[in-house]
């Protein structure tokens, strides 16, 4: 049984506009003050980009297990309305134009993805080359597949471009966890694309991952803290997974 039917498909390719919109005061005020995916442009670099992730991020690791098959994905334009509610949801912005979103098959993926200078591995469902630091265009890839599947891992990259790339690679990851956390929350209780049904609302067990920057940011969800708040603290540097006790925070 699938969940939706998805509109032609027109592109595979697409960088959503920004364009501010009534959110939380304390969410905006703080993305403001800290450059949170804004289309400022800093000086270039020349610095190399490769692709992010010391960690394949699984999305079936937050979905039900028996949940209902949900309709396949080829192209960003598919779902290019989802992508937007959930980031608007999430952050109170559309999505900045210096961010772009591609779906394709997984051997475009792979060249792709080597050609970054990584090497690609079996397993990876989507990966982000985050270029704020260099004033350029920041680029998302994922594989093309089952609906659920896909809007939870553009949530996971979103998570990695939407801010400065960390010094530390183990919070770099736990950033990217928390925001996407987050992401899912904001999916599921907006039943966006009609997944309410397909996603979790228990983060999963620790051992069940085997990742240490997400249990990190289970640790501080299950202790009573928002993922998003989350998500700020580890940015601003008030959080880290180098520190192994941490003060709990109610709000940035």
């Amino acid at each position: 049984m699938y969940s939706c039917s998805p509109p032609g498909r027109d592109s595979g390719n697409y960088a959503l506009g920004c364009e501010s919109v009534q959110g939380s005061p304390s969410f905006l005020e703080y993305a403001v003050i800290n450059n949170i995916y804004s289309d400022k442009k800093p000086e270039s670099s020349t610095h190399k980009i490769i692709p992010q992730s010391q960690y394949i991020f699984t999305p079936g690791d937050f979905l039900r297990p028996n949940r209902d098959t949900t309709c396949f994905i080829g192209a960003a334009d598919d779902i290019r309305h989802y992508i937007q509610e959930a980031f608007k949801l999430s952050t109170g912005k559309n999505i900045p134009s210096d961010i772009s979103i591609t779906i394709c098959p997984i051997e475009d993926m792979a060249r792709i993805f080597d050609s970054f200078g990584g090497r690609f591995k079996p397993g990876i469902q989507g990966f982000a080359i985050n270029r704020r630091k260099q004033g350029e265009r920041s680029e998302i890839f994922i594989k093309e597949g089952d609906l659920a599947e896909v809007m939870l891992t553009i949530g996971h990259e979103l998570g990695h471009v939407i801010s400065d790339t960390l010094d530390n690679a183990r919070d770099e990851e736990a950033k990217a966890f928390a925001f996407s956390m987050h992401w899912m929350d904001m999916i599921r209780e907006n039943n966006i694309a009609d997944l309410k049904d397909s996603i979790s609302a228990e983060a999963p067990a620790e051992n069940g991952l085997h990742d240490r920057a997400y249990a990190f940011v289970r640790q501080m969800v299950v202790a009573g803290q928002k993922a998003i708040d989350v998500f700020f603290g580890i940015i601003s540097g008030r959080l880290s997974t180098c520190i192994e006790t941490q003060l709990i925070y109610s709000s940035v």
